[in-house]
């Protein structure tokens, strides 16, 4: 029966502090490789790796930025529009009737579904 090879498991902390003592050079990364029993391609696996996510987190910055300032400007035409036209028809699901408000200023109708307007909103005559 052949044996499986049991592979190191390093965890991102781990990984993190070797890529950074390389990248300090303290040490060679022969000798890094040696003091943690890893081979020199990892290593050199693990620095493309770090370097390559570092450098696609300082450019999703801007990305970020330029989404934020589309969020901002969508709000601000948004709010534009908002304010010449009238409020938006409220339909209430059940019955007595429905709500509809055609401006800011008024008091909101409320019918019932026969059309007349209920004794508790009539205006005082």
């Amino acid at each position: 029966m052949s044996e499986t090879k049991r592979y190191r498991k390093f965890t991102a902390a781990q990984k993190t502090e070797i890529v950074l003592a390389s990248l300090r050079g303290n040490k060679t990364m022969t000798e890094l490789c040696r003091e943690h029993d890893i081979a020199d391609s990892l290593l050199r696996k693990w620095r493309e790796q770090f370097l390559a996510a570092g450098a696609e987190r300082l450019q999703g910055r801007t990305e970020r930025t330029e989404a934020d300032e589309l969020r901002r400007q969508i709000s601000r035409l948004e709010r534009a529009l908002g304010r010449g036209w009238p409020t938006a028809r409220r339909v209430r699901s059940r019955p007595p009737g429905k709500i509809t408000t055609t401006s800011q200023s008024q008091r909101p109708e409320v019918t019932t579904p026969t059309g007349s307007t209920p004794k508790s909103r009539r205006s005082p005559s």
